[in-house]
């Protein structure tokens, strides 16, 4: 049965073609940068730091609703969706091996990418190797998220967009300003998101004595406001004031209740359990920045950054059994105050060399109460837990670009880095963690045969990964069916950053127009290698830490292909052609195979879409793959992901200059969600049906 309704789906893609295939074909328009060579500049090609630039056309090409949607289709990036959201991977690995950035910076704690527009992104950087101009806690790589900056011509532009499949309803609206008036100009973008969910999940418990099932009814509702103002002056000549803000409120409701039958073993605590849980999260963050360009090219950049964050949540859970019942509220609240500042100074040496050397600093406290009570159970005692973790970085970094001849381009570069975090709370000793990370970068760009368009790359990095904040701090967060697969969590503050060397290389090859071929290698060496195990304490409660486990060892090969159709085929349609796959390995020494991959890393995936233009009609299709399999985290423990396989498809319609309508259908295979987790014999699975999703969107200019 899904063989031919996925047959039948299917027969969508060319579909979207053939209704326009009479219509008056037109090459679209590239804007490229000149240089002084008047030859179009491509950052993907010409700069000596591998790096994959996509731009906010590229973004908006599917009319995705979110960044993260967007990544899904950029070669080498996966995106999983997980318990506590969005998790953005680069050679597979998630769990804050991929640094994510926004405008250079950490992103602002809390921020997830599911909250920003493609529209309100002007571009997006894919950094394969570390950069000493940003950080080097980027052990995978470095996502840096550039938001869209003043235009030089006044826009009004407004976007609707509605989107369903059979459990999820949402709605979506976004709205762009920007202006310009002497040396003043400005920009205002503005989102709102509401979403409805309702949805079956199921939960099944097996072992060699033991069979449960949990099928649990969940209401989702959910609504999100952002705005991200943009003010820029030109002052003195050379000099210029530009102060950018971002703030975002996010409001949710959850509710859920579950049911547990037992056939075999001991039945839970509560086979009966209902989950009511709301929730406000708000964030801010703003950038005040002056730049002054000098003699000769040089530039001096000063930047100073205020941000603070709150989250205040409320968890009641109501639980029934034969002889007893629970009545457990807990509430929290967050607060995540921080402040940066940051300098940077480039010097133009000659024509293709450039010396840069800079200095950023940052403090970040979050303040943390839970508040924990029960009414009707005397064993399950409540608790006031209050904590507080403070982060300070320091940053120096100098770098050297230097194109040494025609086919020959240089880049050395060297960061220092120094962390110390303080954590003190009511139910744990204080706690201190510091350490300084030296980072050395070297990358090259040697051009075989410039004329032919082949080159190859090479890089040396030295990068880290750092523990967060809260797997540092040592406070209990309580299950209320505590089993070694559904464990209490607590941090570590033993924890020790992870240090890692880096050899990645690539051979490119610009063989025509728009037409590029690519194959990538990387090896990374892991110290301090952090995994997450569950431990039976003295109390007998599982709880699960977080500990180093010695060195890890990491090998990926990319693949990537991109090219227009009429490049083979002269008389083929317009068609623009994209296929990537990534093959990633990992071991952690300390944990047995097989299986013993870091932080559950995904072995294999892969891309291909096809996109074509004809007069008002566009229209494309892509298709991302996931490898799925086993885990294993210690000797007993391993943990499962299904593979995902998505194909999704979209027609665009210019009706005028000023307004364009798109149709989306998504996940056309149906790609179900499975999820496991495994100690010793005990299995705990979680399975959530997939389904076809449309979304309609408008765009009007006004």
């Amino acid at each position: 049965m899904r063989l031919s309704r996925t047959g039948r789906l299917a027969a969508l893609v060319p579909a979207l073609w053939t209704g326009h295939a009479c219509a008056q074909e037109s090459a679209p328009i590239q804007s490229v940068q000149i240089t002084g060579s008047s030859e179009a500049y491509d950052p993907r090609r010409d700069d000596t730091a591998s790096k994959i630039v996509i731009s906010q056309a590229e973004l908006a090409k599917y009319g995705d609703p979110s960044v993260a949607d967007a990544l899904k289709r950029v070669p080498g990036v996966t995106v999983v969706t997980n318990g506590r959201g969005i998790d953005i991977r680069m050679r597979g690995l998630g769990a804050g091996y991929t640094r994510i950035l926004v405008n250079g910076e950490r992103a602002p704690m809390g921020l997830s990418l599911d909250s920003l527009s493609p529209a309100q992104v002007e571009r997006i950087e894919v950094l394969r190797s570390a950069s000493a101009e940003y950080t080097t806690e980027s052990i995978a790589g470095t996502i840096n998220v550039v938001l869209k900056k003043a235009v030089s011509k006044t826009q009004r532009e407004i976007q609707l967009n509605a989107e369903k499949d059979a459990v999820d309803r949402t709605a979506r609206s976004l709205l762009q300003l920007a202006d310009k008036s002497g040396a003043f100009s400005w920009t205002l973008s503005a989102r709102t998101r509401h979403t409805w969910i309702d949805r079956d999940a199921e939960t099944v418990e097996e072992g060699p004595a033991l069979y449960r099932k949990t099928a649990a009814h969940q209401r989702v509702r959910m609504a999100l406001f952002n705005a991200i103002p943009h003010l820029q002056w030109q002052l003195a000549p050379g000099s210029q004031l530009v102060l950018q803000a971002y703030y975002n409120v996010i409001r949710s409701r959850y509710d859920s209740d579950e049911a547990t039958q037992t056939s075999l073993g001991t039945p839970p605590g509560y086979p009966l359990l209902n989950q009511h849980a709301e929730s406000e999260n708000t964030q801010w963050k703003t950038d005040l920045v002056w730049s002054h360009r000098l003699e000769r090219g040089s530039r001096l950049e000063l930047k100073a950054s205020r941000q603070n964050g709150s989250i205040d949540g409320t968890l009641q859970r109501l639980g029934y059994a034969p002889a007893r019942a629970l009545d457990n509220t807990v509430r929290t609240r967050a607060s995540n105050p921080g402040f940066s500042s940051a300098a940077k100074y480039v010097e133009t040496l000659s024509d293709g060399h450039a010396l840069a050397a800079g200095f950023e600093g940052s403090e970040l406290t979050r303040r943390e109460a839970r508040i924990e009570r029960e009414l009707l159970d005397p064993s399950f005692t409540g608790s006031d837990d209050y904590s507080s973790a403070r982060t300070r970085r320091v940053a120096l970094f100098a770098q050297d670009e230097w194109t040494v001849t025609p086919k020959l381009s240089v880049y050395a570069g060297a960061r220092m880095e120094s962390l110390r975090t303080a954590a003190s709370g009511s139910s744990f000793d204080t706690s201190q963690s510091q350490a300084r990370i030296w980072s050395p970068i070297l990358q090259s760009l040697y051009k075989l045969r410039p004329e032919a368009g082949d080159q190859l790359r090479f890089a040396l990095t030295r990068t880290f990964k750092a523990p967060d904040t809260e797997d540092l701090v040592p406070r209990r967060i309580r299950s209320v069916d505590n089993t070694a697969s559904n464990p209490d969590s607590r941090g570590n503050p033993g924890l020790q950053p992870e240090l890692a060397t880096g050899i990645d290389a690539s051979y490119e090859y610009y063989w025509a127009k728009g037409a590029m071929l690519s194959a990538a290698v990387s090896f990374r060496r892991i110290g301090n290698a952090t995994v997450n195990r569950t431990i039976l304490e003295e109390d007998g409660r599982w709880v699960s830490m977080p500990f180093n486990a010695g060195e890890a060892h990491v090998r990926s090969l990319e693949l990537e292909a991109r090219f227009p159709l009429r490049t083979l085929l002269p008389h083929a349609p317009a068609m623009d052609i994209k296929a990537s796959l990534a093959r990633n390995w990992s071991s952690v020494d300390s944990i047995p195979g097989p299986d013993n991959r870091l932080a559950q890393q995904i072995p294999l995936s892969a891309t291909f879409s096809v996109d074509r233009s004809s007069g008002k009609f566009s229209s494309g299709a892509s298709f991302v793959f996931r490898e799925g399999g086993w885990t294993r985290r210690s000797l007993l423990e391993s943990s499962y992901r299904a593979p995902r396989r998505e194909l999704d498809v979209y027609g665009l319609w210019k009706i005028d200059a000023q307004s364009q309508l798109r149709i989306f259908l998504g996940n056309l295979l149906r790609s179900d969600e499975l999820s496991a987790r495994r100690y010793a014999d005990v299995n705990r699975s979680t399975f959530n049906r997939g389904y076809v999703r449309l979304r309609l969107s408008l765009e009007h200019k006004f």
